[in-house]
Parts: structure tokens; sequence; C-alpha cells
């Protein structure tokens, strides 16, 4: 059932990875240890497709007070955000900063199987890195002010990487939502890495411009933002 459209996003990926997935042998990392080895196995599977090449990326939890983890593969991530935690502004960079204090939605039930304590004491790295990571931001009431970076470092989420290996993701599209007399509409900007325009879709209009934030109004909250990683 389609509620939302998060729920759609869902769909389509979900939906496109049944329509193309193939049985291929996973691929381990050399860097990783036999526990990691042996998680990535288990979570991956063996049915793969040209979405999870592009979108799957894997979270590590780990239990501080025990030393247990567990690896979950995502192919996008749901922040909740409460400004009780986070206040009311925020920027994208600053949630994955405090992304053990955050509600990932989509991968919270999961957590309980860390131990015994339902990983209260958890610490969260991104394992794998997505070629295109996907945040969907669940703005309670939308009281928090989001800052949408075009450009964010988050290298510093994996402590076992090599210090010298940057992960950079540029932004290249936000859908927002617009409340209209209670009514919910979306608008969708789409950066052109060809000329660097920001491209405005709103109903039938098409504008450009070369500031994401122009034509923009405070009414117009970011729902899912769509980042690409250098590689």
């Amino acid at each position: 059932k389609i509620n939302n459209i998060f729920d759609f996003i869902e769909f389509i990926l979900l939906q496109l990875h049944e329509e193309l997935k193939q049985e291929i042998n996973p691929v381990n990392c050399e860097t990783w240890n036999e526990l990691e080895k042996k998680a990535y196995e288990k979570e991956i599977g063996k049915e793969q497709s040209l979405i999870t090449k592009i979108f799957q990326g894997f979270l590590k939890v780990n239990n501080t007070e025990n030393n247990e983890f567990i690896l979950k593969k995502f192919l996008y991530l749901i922040f909740e955000l409460n400004s009780e935690k986070l206040g009311n502004e925020i920027s994208i960079f600053d949630l994955f900063n405090n992304i053990n204090n955050i509600n990932i939605s989509n991968i919270n039930e999961d957590l309980k199987n860390i131990g015994d304590n339902s990983c209260i004491n958890k610490k969260i790295e991104l394992f794998i890195y997505p070629k295109i990571l996907i945040l969907m931001l669940k703005n309670k009431n939308n009281n928090i002010a989001i800052n949408v970076e075009e450009k964010i470092d988050l290298s510093n989420l994996n402590e076992s990487i090599n210090n010298n290996y940057i992960i950079i993701y540029h932004l290249y599209s936000v859908i927002y939502e617009i409340n209209d007399n209670n009514n919910k509409k979306y608008i969708v900007k789409c950066k052109n890495e060809a000329n660097n325009l920001w491209y405005l879709f709103k109903d039938e209009i098409i504008t450009s411009n070369n500031d994401l934030k122009s034509e923009v109004d405070n009414n117009e909250i970011p729902l899912i933002l769509f980042y690409y990683r250098d590689l």
C-alpha cells in the first residue's frame, strides 16, 4: 500500500530490483576481518541487481558494551527528525555527525538483534558507501529548518578506512513538499552537470537557475535528497 511519497520511492526501487535481479557471488573487501566478511555475506545474500549496485549501502551498527555488531543493508535511509534532540535547525552534514542519536526508521527494528539490551549503547558507521545515496527526511510537524548542502564529506563515518580516502557526495536532486491549504503537493529540483544549472519542476512549469535555494519558499520542505558519490 502506497500512502506517501516515501512509500512510492521504495516501491519503485524494490520493483525494479525484482525485475533485474540475478544470482551472483558476493565480493569481499581485503581489509575486512573474518567477522565482517561473514556478516556481509549473510546480509547481502546472492541476489543482486543494477539497483543494488547503484543504491545499496551498508551500515555497521556496533554495541559498545559487548563489541557485537550487525551489518544492515539499505537502498535509502529514513531519518526521523526530532527537534528535542536536534534543535530547530540542522544541516545534512550535522545529521550524519549525530547519526547515533537519530532514529533511522528503516533499520531500527533490526537493531534489536544486537545483544540483550536492544543496542541502547550503539555506534553506527557507514560500512559500505553507495554510489547514489538517498536520504528521506521525516520532519515531524516541519519544525526543523534543514540546511541542504550541495556537497558533503562523509569520510569520518567509517573508522576502518584509510585516513587519506575521501568520501565526497554531491547533491543532484531534491524533492520538496508544499502544504497549500492542507493539500500536499511536490516540486522537484534537479541539477544539470553539463551547464551547472538547477532546474525546478513545478506542475507544468520548468525554470532554471544557478542557485539551489532560489525560487524555493520557506513553506517548501525538503523531503528526499539524492546524492552521488565521487568515484
